[in-house]
């Protein structure tokens, strides 16, 4: 209490409002009124801290000379959670606009420094070896980057033993007047990926209490780069998808095409524009039975894959085999899709009927050979009584043909 009372009023505010608070206090010791309620202002403790406090305040008469009387009340906390949830909200923000990991650590970087008023933020990667290497950083760095060195294999070391568990470390340091700090270890599938080191030049600024939101930043951050990672692989997937030599074809519960790939592009001789929309009864060649699609639906529709050769037909009318598997997919929403993935076989049916013609006919003259003379005639002879007449002849000198 000694201490205060030989201090100016101008001695316990922040830099940035002395010169606010040096006007009032002057308009006062001339006698004029001045009333302030609500105002914010920062406030410096002994040690260093940063205190917020609203102040309410007004001129008053005190032993016969113009004094001012004020009501402090803390809100160092509650100025605290503002900020820390001002930068949640843009992190999301961040995270919901970007496409690549490293857009995501370079936004992220320059929020932290701006919502936060941090003096210096850096983010590393961590290495297949276990060594921290910087990504990117902003602030005031000082050459601190030169110095620095984590490796995570350190078993002796406490730090890397936290970062590698994935828990947020929160320490004072004095070096380079960082005087407080905080290292969030960012983890995809329980394996710590990236660090990311935030520096404040007042201490205690990284308090127990916040602890929590600090956690909830780094889950947020997580969980980006999962959705980050499942996008890319998403990219992969469609893009395999859609060079595919193997048909892909993906209707809506409807039964309408909402997506063909190149294959069916060009094994069908139709273009994407004229099947998006359609079903795919316009490859229906009419040699299937009823029972062939009645049983297809009911598989699919009560959720079971579907495994069967189509007869298609083309756009110019020659017909076509797939050897087709339709797996019905259930999206999020509850919205259905039925994928069907197919191989197109027309060669090795072809191949497969030519096999078995030559096996009854002779590839010379295409009439039948003696095992189809056979089949043929005991094929005949089972049909019962008739008459005819069976001729026999030696094509041996054909050979001369």
């Amino acid at each position: 209490m000694e201490e205060l009372f030989n201090l100016s009023p101008i001695d316990i505010v922040a830099e940035e409002y002395r010169d606010f608070v040096k006007g009032i206090v002057e308009k006062r010791l001339k006698g004029e009124r001045v009333s302030i309620l609500y105002k914010e202002l920062k406030l410096k403790r002994k040690d260093g801290r940063t205190v917020w406090a609203m102040v309410f305040s007004d001129t008053i008469l005190y032993e016969g000379k113009y004094a001012g009387f004020v009501v402090l009340v803390d809100i160092t906390k509650q100025k605290h959670y503002q900020r820390l949830y001002k930068l949640l909200r843009e992190v999301n923000h961040v995270i919901t606009g970007s496409i690549i990991e490293e857009e995501v650590f370079t936004k992220i970087c320059d929020s932290l420094i701006h919502n936060l008023n941090l003096k210096f933020v850096w983010i590393g990667k961590v290495s297949e070896k276990g060594e921290v290497k910087n990504v990117h950083f902003c602030g005031f760095e000082n050459g601190f980057m030169k110095n620095i060195k984590i490796h995570l294999t350190d078993e002796e070391n406490p730090v890397a033993a936290s970062l590698r568990k994935g828990e947020i470390l929160i320490e004072e340091m004095l070096k380079r007047k960082y005087l407080s700090s905080c290292m969030i270890p960012i983890q995809v599938d329980n394996e710590t990926e990236y660090i990311i080191s935030l520096y404040a030049d007042e201490p205690f600024f990284f308090q127990e209490e916040t602890r929590d939101i600090l956690y909830e930043l780094k889950s947020d951050i997580e969980f980006a780069l999962r959705r980050l990672r499942e996008f890319r692989n998403n990219i992969i997937i469609s893009k395999a998808l859609e060079i595919s030599s193997d048909w892909v074809l993906v209707t809506d519960k409807k039964g309408r095409i909402i997506f063909v790939n190149e294959a069916v592009e060009k094994i069908s001789g139709y273009s994407k524009e004229e099947l998006i929309g359609k079903s795919p009864r316009i490859f229906k060649s009419g040699l299937h039975k009823k029972s062939f699609y009645e049983k297809l639906w009911d598989t699919i529709l009560s959720g079971k894959t579907f495994r069967g050769i189509f007869i298609n037909r083309k756009k110019n009318g020659e017909l076509f085999y797939l050897e087709t598997t339709v797996t019905p997919v259930k999206l999020p929403n509850g919205e259905l899709r039925f994928v069907a993935v197919g191989r197109d076989i027309t060669k090795e049916v072809h191949l497969s009927e030519e096999v078995n013609r030559l096996k009854y006919y002779d590839a010379l003259t295409g009439i039948l050979n003696q095992s189809g003379f056979r089949f043929k005639v005991s094929d005949i002879l089972r049909e019962g009584e008739f008459f005819g007449a069976l001729v026999i002849f030696d094509i041996t000198d054909f050979t001369y043909i």
